[in-house]
């Protein structure tokens, strides 16, 4: 129980689940297999199986009392009703017949536990006679299909899950947060049409999917903005939505307005070198050519940006008249086979000598 537990907690919180909570319950979760606990593989080390003299039917009695038991025990010490839902419930509706020994089908059964108790008691879906809840096990087979890149697998868990709490905001969200992310844009757009008001969370989803569609259709441009707006405003801090915005503001050459965007984000998270050159881009776009060049040299030794950075760099420095500054930047960042590069920062050089 205790390896349960940290495996629980963990999947609690990938599931944005309550995790302390998760943690607890699997510590109790079979405790109803104390009162027969040599009939349990866990507990037998290097004694015989039990279960060989018994009969498959005796066996399985044996293995499912464990849950009633552990309810009974729970009950009686007080544990709490959501500690002993969990116990109930933590073997969901498997079938005794048959042992589904993958990763997916044992990450969904220890997540089954935390999503259980992630909601308030008023929010949570009805229960009937101790099973699931409407959606829930195709859910987070998704989501683990999903954390192993496994997206044909989650859509198709998606779509299952949906079609079986079709009213449940949070697979409908999770869903369009999935298609947004594999670029089903437009998907994610309907699915979102189709359910009640949308919340920060939906704005939000709603928003970047526009964004994506409106990279490729110019005419959702301003209802793009507008949307991105609204969802800036409801969600008090999201790069996602303001780099977004800015790329979107760019795109109707509102450079400066998208260059405040970008400024403000930067301050957050300063090092990240796309948005440095997206800064420096902008920069350069106003006519402030000398804050661009700082900005593009200071992504010109690592990171994904490199090529890009020191090519900008130059440009500018060529465009300011300081030729011979940016051909010995050039002189530095160059090896001694690249003797094209070589060439043209001697020249630089020269010009500005």
């Amino acid at each position: 129980s205790v390896v349960v537990s940290n495996m629980v907690e963990a999947t609690a919180k990938a599931v944005d689940a309550n995790p302390l909570l998760a943690r607890v319950a699997a510590y109790y979760h079979d405790i109803g297999k104390i009162k027969k606990p040599l009939y349990f593989i866990e507990n037998q080390m290097d004694q015989e199986n039990k279960h060989e003299k018994l009969a498959p039917s005796m066996s399985s009695l044996v293995l499912i009392s464990h849950v009633k038991d552990g309810v009974e025990m729970a009950g009686k010490e007080k544990l709490g009703r959501e500690i002993i839902d969990i116990i109930q419930q933590h073997h969901g509706t498997s079938d005794m017949t048959t042992i589904r020994n993958n990763s997916v089908t044992a990450l969904v059964g220890l997540a089954l536990m935390a999503a259980a108790v992630a909601a308030p008691a008023s929010e949570q879906i009805e229960r009937r006679g101790g099973g699931l809840p409407p959606g829930l096990e195709s859910y987070l087979e998704a989501r683990v299909f999903e954390a192993n890149g496994q997206f044909r697998d989650a859509m198709d868990s998606y779509e299952k899950a949906s079609r079986e709490a079709p009213d449940s905001a949070e697979i409908r969200l999770s869903f369009a947060s999935f298609l947004v992310d594999v670029g089903m844009a437009a998907r994610a757009l309907d699915l979102l049409a189709d359910g009640p008001e949308l919340e920060a969370e939906g704005l939000r989803l709603r928003a970047l999917a526009l964004a994506q569609q409106a990279s490729r259709d110019p005419s959702l441009v301003a209802e793009t903005e507008a949307a991105l707006r609204d969802a800036v405003e409801a969600n008090e801090f999201d790069a996602n939505l303001m780099f977004s915005l800015a790329q979107i503001l760019a795109q109707q050459q509102k450079i400066e307005e998208a260059e405040q965007v970008v400024a403000e984000l930067r301050q957050s998270i300063p090092s990240n070198s796309r948005l440095v050159v997206m800064h420096a881009g902008l920069l350069r776009a106003l006519g402030r050519l000398a804050e661009a060049a700082d900005l593009f040299e200071s992504c010109a030794d690592t990171g994904p940006t490199v090529s890009e950075c020191r090519d900008q760099y130059v440009e500018i420095m060529t465009e300011l008249g300081r030729p011979g500054e940016a051909g010995a930047r050039m002189a530095e960042w160059l090896s001694d086979n690249d003797l094209d590069g070589l060439m043209r920062a001697a020249a630089l050089l020269w010009e500005g000598r």
